[in-house]
Formats: C-alpha cells, structure tokens, sequence
C-alpha cells in the first residue's frame, strides 16, 4: 500500500506564502517550481476562499455563480466561476468558542486557463474575503516497483520517499551523471544497464546510442558502426562509449570488473543509480540519474585512481563517487589532480574509511571534497566508520544492492554510504540544473538532520548530521552553520643556529600549517595565542592574527618567537594554541602540540597502537639496564637531529591492516633527513617499505638506499618464525631464533642488500628480512621485518645479545682508524697536535661537494659537528676551541660524498 502524505505539501505551500496585503490579505506572486521539471504544486482551475464574518451564507451553486455582493459577483464573472460550495464537511453544533470557522470557508471553480495564483490574489484583494489561496495537490508517496525495494530500509530513513513526492532524477531539466570511480562495474546488470551514460561523441552513425541488444541473446555490445578506432570527440581516449578502464595501465574502453575486491564497484553503482521503478531488483535515491564507470582497479598503482579522476570530470560527471583511499600520505600531487577535477564543476564525494578511527582518509580528506561516514539504521555512528571534525556529511552505511551477474546483496561500509550521498547530490542537482556546485552541497549540507544527541561522544565528528533528501528538495535558503573546525597538520621550527635541534640558548620560531574542516565556513580575522607553561620556555612574542580560509589548509609562518633556556636532559616542551574568532570554534579552539627540547644520547619511539608486534619497550628496558641515557616516548619528533641513535618500532599491521602504526610522509622525511646527516637508526616493521610503495610515496628507492637496500618484497601471507638464522658476515652471525610471540605476523617483508647493505637475518624458506646497513654519509642502519622484542630466546640466540651487537656497532664500532675508502686526494691536517686550547684542521677538496666534518671520542660517541655543508673545490681551514675538553684521545673525520678521511687529536 502507498502510503498517503497528509501535511507535508501544506507546509510547503505555507511557507512559500507572503503576508503581504493590508488586514492580512493573502497575497500571491507566481511561484515557479523550486527546480527542474517536478509534479503540480497546485490543483488547476480552483482555489480556497474565507469569507469574512458577517459577509453572507452561500449556498451551494453551478453553473452562472452569484454572491450578490457586487465586489465579489465582478470577479466572479472575470473569472468564469462555475461552482461555489463549502470546502469542508463538518458538524456546526461542534464548534467552539475560539476555534476556526469552517463554515466561512469554500472551494470556488473556474477554466483552468486562468492561473491559480492570479485569481487569488485578485479574491484575496476584495474587502468581504479573509483569505484567497490555490489548493495545493496531495500525493501518495511514491513507492517504486523494484521486486527488492522493501528490503532497502535505508532509504525510509533519508526520506527517500517523501523527496520523490517532490521530484525524481529521471524528470530533471537535463542529464545529470554520477561518475563511479572504482575497480570496474559490471554495467550490463539487468539493473544497472538502462542507466549507464552513453558517450555521444563516440556516436559516429548519429543514432542516439553507442549500445545495441543483440537478438535473441540478449547480449549487449558496443555500436559496431561508432567503433572506427578514432577518438571522434577528441578527449583523448578512443571509442569510449560509456567510460574507461585505466587499470593496470591498460588502454581500454571497457571499464568491468576484472581486479582483485571486483565486485566492490558494482555494489557502488546499485547504490547511486540502479534503474528504479523498472520491477525488477533495488531502487536508488537518484531515481535513473546516468552513472559512468570509471575502473581504476586496485593494483599499486594508486596515481590510476586519480587519473580515472579527472577522465569523469574532463567528461562532464557532475558527481564523482571515490570510495577508496588510504591513510598514509597526504600527497601534493594528488590534492592537485583533484582540485583539477573540482575546477571542472564536479562534485566529489569520498568515504572516510572504515577502521573506527579520528584518521584523515585521502581523497576524502582533500579540501572541497565531500567526506562522507557510515551510521546504522538508528543514525547512530557505524561500529566500523571513521570520524572527526574533517567529516562533512552521514549516511546509511548498509544495504541491498547490485551485484556481478545479475545478482544483489547487502554490502556495508563508508564505501556503501558515500554513493549514497552521491545520489542526493545528483538528485538535488537534476532538481536545480542551474544551480552551481557549491549550491547544491550546501542544500545537501545544510538540510543534513542533527544527529549529535544520539551519538554521545561524537560530537561535531559525524558532520552536519545524517543527510534528508526531502528537506533537501524542499528547503530555501539554506545556509551553513557558521563553524569552525581547527587542527593542526604540521609543525616545524626554525633554530638560531639551523641543525635542525632545539638546545639550550638557541632561539626559535614557528613554522605551523593549520587546517579549517568546515565547508563554506572561514573567518576574515582570528586571533591566535601560544601558551607553553614549561619554566625553559620563554615567549617573546605570543600572539599573531590572520584570516582563517574554508575548507583548506593556511600556515603561520615564522611565527612565535621563543628561546630555549637550561636543560639538564631531553624533554617535550608542551605548547597550547588558543584562537579566537567572530564565528564559533566547534572543533580546535584549543589545540595541543609538543617539540623535542635539549635532544641527546638515545631516543626509543613506539606508539601506543594495537597489536603485540612492538619492541619499544623491551628495547627501552635493555638500554637503561645497561646504562645509557635514553629517551622513550610515542612522540614522533619533526627531527631526530642531537640524538646518537634512534629506535623506532612500528609493529606489524596484521592482515586486515587494522594493527600497528601507520606511518606517514612526514616520518620517512624525518628519517631520512637524520641519515642523511650520519644518523644511526634501527627500525622493525612488518612492512615499512612495502606500505610506502603500495601508496606510491616518492623518494622510495632512495630511502631504501639510505638504509643499505636495493629491493623489497612482501608477500600476501601469513609467516611465522621458523628458523631465523644469523647471516655470515653481518653483526648476526652465530645468532638463531625458532619461534616469536607476536600475533600478528603478515605481509612480511622480504629484501636484497646493495652494495652498502648486509644480509643480517634470514628466514629459513622464506628470504632475507633483516638488512645492515652502511652509506655515504656516515650513516648505520639496522631494519628488520619481525619484531625483535618478541623473538623467542633459546640457547643460540637472545634478544638481549641481538641488540647488544646492534648497539655496540652503532655507538662504539665507528671503524675510526679506517677511512671508509682511502683516496689521497681528500687530504686533512691538524695542528698542533696534541692541543690544548685551538686545533687548526686544515683540508683541501677537489671538486663541489657536501662536507661533513664531526668530532668523536675514543668510544665513537659525538663530540661535536664542526663542519655540515655544500663547499666548493679548494683548501680550508677551520679552527676549534678543545680547551673545555677532558684529556684524552678524540678523532676528527671528513667526508664528501664517499670519500673519507680520518685524523686523531691528543687534547692535552
């Protein structure tokens, strides 16, 4: 049964209505449709009109209508009325003192070539009339007869039907299509097919399609006379009739399922536009919008992602649904291609992801794009769905939908809720053709129902609440709440002496990129205040102002003046950034940071995500029991710079990669910075090099070259230790280990040493998975792939031993009696020697180099850096102040490039 719409178009109608006349006289204008094509908002050739108190009781009449009052018998004969009787049937003896009148009010007729709205505005201008108004049209709510549409709850609950009563997607002015971006569909479904986009510039034989059915098979096939192997409409691609399949690299214009998760892009495209009220399968909230399948597959070549991208916008998609992304690298480039396609006119909606986590998800996370989070079926968070201030909007995140051949199912997931979202973007854009991209997600947006009070302890992280598609059609003036969401993204510092170290007596500033979440929402002058309550903090200047963008990143630059004072040990210095603004700050108005302060001796890092496959603390324990300085935390530093060495445990990810800490661009850069300033760093992790390839971070082979590698594997598997055996030669040898506690063991990484690597450990059947690792700029590496701190002890090797050779190689076997290679061309000398006050170091390069030039104790450990810059061929001298040195032996080393020199000092 259809269910019967009582009041909602009422309400409509009443809020369009103007008081305007005198003595509250309904006035009337003529009042187009919200949009596009859409149903009658009133019915033809009659309105309503009350009769003031006093005025007359009418009986009823057809015919030649007479009122005989002569006001009301002129535009009674203007209009032609031909019927005159009481609107309502009611019981006089009912009415109550106060109450409405009912009697005073009748339904009058006239020929419907008179407009509605002109003959009651004419009726509401006489004298003896209360009021005048059109009798606004009453649907059934639109039910469509999909076979499978009762069990689609989700669209009762975004008001699907209820929107349709207003508009549906097929009665658009003109074609709106939503772009599919995904690993293929299988677009010839029986419920997908009579709404997939059609490329007419590929339609060489002009006759309105570039698909044809063949008989009786039913097949459908590409236009036979449009495939002339030419790009007809010149975008660059050839007979591309209904999109394109960038996958794997491939040049081919049938975008199908065909890679690994294939039939996630078919489940996409029943959500946005599966072919509605056609008897047959599920409904969509578009009702027979066009959508275009884009397959970008799901190899690692993550940039086809982005190219299948731009190929929807450059062909005019106006909605582009992306439900998939990754964590790990916010890249430049890819924001870019991006705001390419935005700038194309496209709206591009993004899932937030799927791990229960306050984590940016890219695309989603891009400004301008519309990231979307997944609720249950009582607009409740999703168990599984991301969240966070950078969410713009929610949805149903679960139900049936299309499937490869011909089949459907419920699927789940931010991925399932983001083409939802996409139909209603679609649907309000068929409704409003002429409408701009911003318009249309503010209306999305800014009807969105509040959804807060029923997600306590999310507050503000769900967006602006779960999306109405009947507010959305029917609402005016919609704006955006006038909130601010802040975080900040990244942070750097500028010290008095540039090493990249804030030590005692240095003086700072700030570097800080900030990030504004809301859509459409900025402010033209806020405030921002820094607090630090630490006593070796001192602020020279605290506060700064500037305009905060919508929707994008904006950065304080050089900003907060500070100096470091005494500090007998490492420590975080703990800031507080407080901003102020004329509109409100729901999200950051106070925001936490920390910097590294004083940094030396060692630093142990491993955060505090889930899984057992970490070493930080075993590695941390171990030092302090024997005897060195360190620093533990799950801080990770903008630089690594003062530290002798550093541990980082990053764990293993686990299968379904909801275990151990991601890892971002900003870390490798960290990294490799440290390394390339003769750092010593260990590092195990399931899969460090592994994730940063499948998500395409640039500089890869050469940060595996920093850390003595040439090439890396990780196979798609679960392995436990077997045998790990030390490998001849490295600081492994002798070691062996049969088991590891660590439950969560997959995807471990494999690796080749290169000329600056040695094999370390070996897996017995499975490969190399522990790399030591020299180079050229003086730096030690050791990486592993399981976790040393759960390596199981046995009579042939410990944990303890392992990382007491890896210490020992890193901070007292430093080789410095040998230069790394002997050339005599790179020369040094120091006098005098032995010294007491100045030391005058005298050398002579050959050719434009990068020098480097430190000074060590007899233990190997970092005196201090004397030298650590671009130089020019020629000779030099620099003179350094020993006289605050204890006696003893010390060694000064050069290098540029590969070359190495190396020189002891006896400081008397």
């Amino acid at each position: 049964m259809k269910k019967v719409s009582i009041v909602i178009l009422i309400i409509l109608i009443l809020s369009l209505i103007s008081l305007a006349q005198e003595e509250k006289k309904q006035s009337f204008s003529s009042i187009p449709p919200a949009g596009g094509i859409s149903q009658p908002m009133f019915h033809k050739g009659m309105i309503t009109i009350k009769v003031k108190e006093g005025a007359g009781d009418f009986y009823p009449q057809r015919g030649l209508v007479a009122f005989n009052i002569p006001a009301l018998d002129y535009r009674a004969t203007k209009y032609q009325v031909n019927l005159l009787e009481k609107r309502f049937i009611h019981n006089p003896g009912k009415l109550k003192r106060g109450m409405p009148d009912l009697s005073r009010i009748y339904r009058i007729e006239f020929p419907e070539e008179y407009s509605v709205m002109d003959v009651a505005n004419d009726f509401a201008g006489d004298p003896d009339i209360e009021y005048a108004e059109p009798i606004p049209v009453n649907y059934l709510f639109d039910i469509p007869n999909d076979s499978l549409y009762s069990q689609q709850s989700y669209l009762q609950q975004v008001f699907a039907e209820q929107a349709w009563d207003i508009h549906k997607g097929e009665n658009g002015a003109e074609d709106v299509v939503i772009a599919i971006v995904d690993c293929g569909v299988d677009w010839d479904h029986e419920d997908l097919v009579d709404n997939l986009w059609q490329n007419l510039g590929e339609d060489v034989d002009a006759d309105g399609k570039v698909l044809q059915q063949t008989f009786p098979s039913g097949e459908w096939i590409f236009d036979p006379d449009d495939e002339n192997g030419i790009d007809d409409d010149s975008n660059g691609y050839i007979d591309d009739f209904i999109g394109w399949n960038f996958s794997y690299g491939s040049n081919d214009p049938h975008p199908i399922p065909g890679a690994m998760y294939w039939e996630h892009g078919t489940l996409m495209a029943g959500y946005a536009a599966a072919s509605t009220n056609n008897v047959t399968g599920v409904a969509s909230l578009s009702w027979n919008l066009e959508f275009m399948p884009v397959q970008a597959g799901l190899e690692t070549y993550v940039p086809q992602f982005y190219n299948a991208t731009i190929y929807a916008a450059e062909n005019g998609a106006d909605v582009i649904s992306c439900s998939w992304g990754n964590y790990w690298y916010n890249s430049q480039a890819n924001q870019e291609a991006i705001n390419y396609a935005l700038s194309q006119g496209s709206i591009i909606v993004g899932a937030t992801g799927n791990h229960n986590k306050f984590k940016l998800w890219y695309p989603s996370s891009y400004p301008g794009v519309v990231s979307v989070a997944a609720l249950n079926q009582n607009d409740q968070k999703a168990s599984y769905s991301n969240y966070g201030p950078h969410v713009k909007i929610s949805a149903p995140g679960s139900g049936l939908t299309t499937a490869v051949d011909n089949t459907y199912t419920s699927a789940s997931g931010t991925s399932c809720s983001t083409p939802i979202v996409g139909a209603l973007m679609g649907l309000v854009k068929s409704y409003h053709p002429n409408w701009t991209s911003d318009q249309v997600i503010t209306q999305v947006l800014g009807t969105a129902d509040d959804i807060d009070s029923i997600n306590p302890g999310y507050e503000n992280q769900l967006g602006s609440g779960r999306i109405n598609a009947f507010r959305a059609l029917t609402e005016t003036a919609v704006t955006l709440a006038q909130e601010i969401a802040l975080d900040v993204c990244h942070i750097s510092f500028q010290d008095s002496d540039n090493d990249k170290s804030l030590q005692p007596g240095d003086t700072a500033t700030l570097d800080l990129v900030l990030r504004n979440y809301n859509y459409g929402v900025g402010s033209d002058n806020a405030t921002f205040t820094l607090v630090s309550d630490h006593p070796s903090i001192v602020l020279l200047n605290d506060s700064y102002s500037c305009s905060i963008p919508p929707d994008n990143y904006f950065t304080l630059e050089d900003v907060f003046p500070f100096t470091v004072g005494d500090a007998d040990s490492t420590f975080l210095a703990e800031f507080r950034l407080v901003t102020t603004s004329e509109k409100e700050i729901t999200w950051g108005d106070t925001l936490s940071f920390s910097l590294m302060v004083a940094p030396q001796d060692l630093l142990v890092w491993q955060d505090k995500g889930p899984g057992n496959a970490y070493s930080g603390d075993f590695i941390n324990e171990y030092l302090i029991d024997e005897g060195f300085n360190t620093f533990y935390t799950s801080h990770f530093p903008s630089s690594f710079q003062g530290f002798d060495a550093v541990f980082l445990s990053f764990g293993n990810f686990g299968s379904d990669l909801s275990m151990g800490t991601f890892f971002t661009m900003e870390m490798t850069n960290t990294i490799k910075e440290y390394l390339e300033h003769g750092g010593r760093i260990f590092l195990d992790c399931g899969t460090f090099f592994g994730i940063q390839t499948y998500c395409n971070f640039p500089g890869i082979e050469y940060l595996k070259g920093l850390f003595g590698i040439s090439g890396t594997y990780f196979p798609m598997i679960n392995n436990p230790i077997n045998l790990l055996t030390g490998c001849n030669g490295s600081i492994c040898e002798g070691l062996e280990f049969t088991a590891s506690d660590q439950n969560a063991v997959w995807f471990i990484e494999t690796m080749t040493p290169n000329e600056h690597g040695l094999a370390a450990l070996e897996e017995d059947g499975y490969g190399t998975v522990a790399i030591q690792g020299y180079g050229e700029f003086g730096q030690k590496t050791f990486y592993m792939s399981y976790a040393l701190g759960r390596l199981a002890d046995n009579d042939q090797g410990t944990r303890e031993e392992l990382l007491s050779r890896i210490v020992e190689w890193f901070l007292v076997g430093l080789d410095i009696d040998e230069p790394v290679i002997d050339n005599h061309e790179l020369t040094m000398n120091l006098y005098p020697n032995p010294a007491s006050e100045i030391v005058d170091i005298r050398f002579t390069i050959y050719d434009f180099r990068y020098i480097r030039l430190k000074m060590y104790d007899i233990y190997g450990k970092e005196v201090r850096t004397v030298s650590d810059e671009m130089k020019s061929a020629g000779e030099y001298s620099v003179k350094v102040d020993v006289s605050n040195l204890p006696p003893g032996m010390y060694v000064f080393r050069l290098q540029a490039g590969n070359e190495c020199a190396v020189e002891k000092l006896v400081v008397r």
